[in-house]
């Protein structure tokens, strides 16, 4: 996990990453349209969840499972997916430096801190994550890997909504480490 977090720091540094996306043994046709990541199978842009529920784990199953069909391929949904990670979670560090640096002066302790700094400017981010992904529409077929993988990502989220003190790095790792796997199994290399 301390990977991730290199990686984070490269990406808030401005570094690039030359390709997103994992492999998959059905490359695009080269007449496929190219695929706008702010845009989602049904046209919409993306920026908002087309599911009007609260945001809850029991809305992110009823999504994926009510609306399991889509016309994105896995090569497709894993290049999308890949992108809107990348653009809601590539700055982890900077909000939280920021926050910290505001508030530096509230009498809490640097863990007390960290856990406030980390529920308001980087946990709405992954529930912005959870929405973004969900509007793209799975695949069919992959509607359980893609399940396991938001509900894994709420999990870490509740997580750490609950806790009044978090150490920056132990903590946030072992938050997500079970949706990290889930992500990076299914292709997802840029979500976590």
């Amino acid at each position: 996990m301390r990977l991730v977090i290199v990686w984070v720091i490269a990406v808030s540094m401005g570094v690039g990453l030359g390709a997103c996306g994992g492999s998959d043994d059905n490359p695009a046709s080269p007449g496929d349209e190219p695929t706008n990541s702010a845009s989602s199978a049904d046209g919409s842009d993306g920026s908002s969840a087309t599911n009007a529920g609260d945001g809850s784990e029991n809305d992110a199953a009823t999504t994926i499972e009510g609306d399991s069909s889509s016309s994105l391929t896995k090569a497709q949904f894993i290049k999308q997916a890949n992108t809107i990670c990348l653009e809601t979670t590539g700055d982890v560090l900077g909000p939280i430096e920021r926050y910290m640096g505001s508030h530096s002066d509230s009498g809490l302790s640097k863990n007390e801190l960290t856990a406030d700094a980390i529920q308001q400017a980087v946990l709405p981010k992954f529930e912005k994550l959870i929405e973004e992904i969900e509007a793209l529409g799975v695949p069919a077929g992959d509607e359980q890997q893609i399940q396991g993988f938001l509900d894994a990502l709420q999990q870490g989220i509740d997580t750490l909504n609950q806790s009044d003190e978090l150490d920056l790095f132990t903590d946030l790792d072992e938050a997500f480490t079970s949706a990290k796997i889930k992500a990076e199994d299914y292709g997802l290399v840029s979500c976590l």
